[in-house]
């Protein structure tokens, strides 16, 4: 196993190399970590594929990636490709989160805090830590609007509020609220945290799951319902009280509203649409295929739009009183946007209208196929808005 950076280009050859003659697994890891060496796999893996030589019949070679866009695609085509995704939906995170605690934590029987058993405690807290952790980890798919700056929280800060939580619990007599937010929230998770609002957001989120609030017997999670603290159970029972959680998340679990739920699920299906479009075949197979007919159709598409657009707004054909001066001499201010918004307009109209000529000139062989163009001229076959015509 080879752990790839800088320098391990001529260790992770040299391991291939053995490997094919004594028939070993090597394992080359964090492979977006060596941008420099892909190149020289690439051309180690065709190698192994040459006729010249022999290879055990037990080699292997792994590899590990993060997503990267300049990963060798002849050694993804030639072979079989194994990806591991994080569970998607507050639900499937806590089963997660769960799905790795075996041992209980062990308090003496009669002990107490704020009240009630420290066990029992415990696992309340644990449950909102849980649902905190995964809460974070969703706010990402949100983009700008769940955090300002993206953030890498994983299984190991999870692993680490547990142990403070435990600690807390077994060290006092009562919880140390303040002190469990601010270890918790500004040093174990908040340490990763570089923006100052999102710092705040932060707080704002542990404050509903880390609260004495939890610890209220059927205390709800979401302002919607649906995510109560189970009362004292074992991690097994814990995990069948998750499982009948809901499958699709409210925004209030998130503390956020519905445009913004509105929003991710336009982005996911905007990049669903487009991933068909991706391995849709270029050339229209009803008029027999060809790079002429695709032009033909973008070309009659552009004549198309062309036609419909209408002139330019003037502001003489409004009425007397739309743009008219006030008695103190300024104008209204309703007129003042508006006449803002009329010259936006006619800009936009102006750009689409000369896009569009530019294209068929470009189509019929009188111009140039600039980058502009082409991509305006891709939108129209996918029958999508052009970026160059986004407001």
């Amino acid at each position: 196993s080879v752990s790839l950076g800088q320098g391990q280009g001529d260790t992770a050859l040299r391991v291939i190399k053995e490997g094919t003659q004594d028939g070993s697994w090597v394992v080359l890891q964090n492979c977006h970590l060596a941008k420099s060496f892909m190149a020289e796999l690439e051309q180690a893996v065709l190698r192994l594929e040459s006729p010249e030589g022999s290879i055990h019949s037990d080699f292997r070679l792994w590899l590990t990636s993060m997503p990267c866009a300049f990963f060798p695609i002849p050694v993804l085509q030639n072979s079989i490709k194994i990806t591991s995704e994080n569970p998607t939906g507050v639900r499937a995170k806590l089963l997660h989160c769960y799905s790795d605690l075996r041992d209980e934590a062990r308090f003496d029987l009669a002990a107490t805090c704020d009240g009630i058993p420290k066990s029992t405690a415990f696992q309340k807290l644990l449950y909102g830590l849980c649902v905190f952790h995964s809460v974070l980890l969703e706010r990402g798919k949100f983009g700008p609007l769940g955090w300002n700056v993206q953030y890498l929280f994983n299984d190991t800060d999870l692993a680490v509020g547990r142990q403070w939580l435990q600690m807390f619990l077994e060290e006092q007599d009562e919880i140390p609220w303040t002190a469990l937010q601010y270890v918790i929230g500004e040093i174990v998770y908040g340490g990763r945290v570089t923006d100052q609002w999102d710092r705040r957001t932060l707080m704002s989120i542990l404050q509903r799951f880390l609260s004495p609030d939890v610890l209220a017997p059927g205390h709800c999670l979401a302002p919607n319902g649906g995510y109560t603290v189970p009362d004292r159970m074992t991690v097994a029972e814990t995990q069948a009280h998750i499982q009948r959680l809901p499958r699709e998340d409210g925004p209030g679990i998130f503390g956020m509203d519905t445009n913004a739920s509105s929003s991710h699920d336009q982005q996911q299906s905007d990049a669903l649409l487009d991933a068909l479009l991706m391995v849709q075949p270029r050339a229209p197979s009803a008029r027999g295929g060809g790079a002429a007919s695709a032009e033909e159709l973008v070309l009659a598409k552009a004549q198309e739009i062309m036609g419909a657009l209408p002139d330019p707004l003037n502001t003489a054909d409004c009425g007397p009183t739309t743009f008219r001066v006030m008695d103190n001499g300024l104008p209204n201010s309703l007129s003042t946007v508006l006449g803002h918004e009329v010259q936006r307009f006619n800009a936009l109209l102006h750009g689409v209208r000369a896009s569009l000529a530019d294209l068929q000139r470009a189509l019929q062989g009188l111009a140039v196929l600039s980058p502009p163009l082409h991509t305006v001229s891709q939108a129209l076959r996918d029958n999508r808005v052009p970026t160059l015509w986004e407001a």
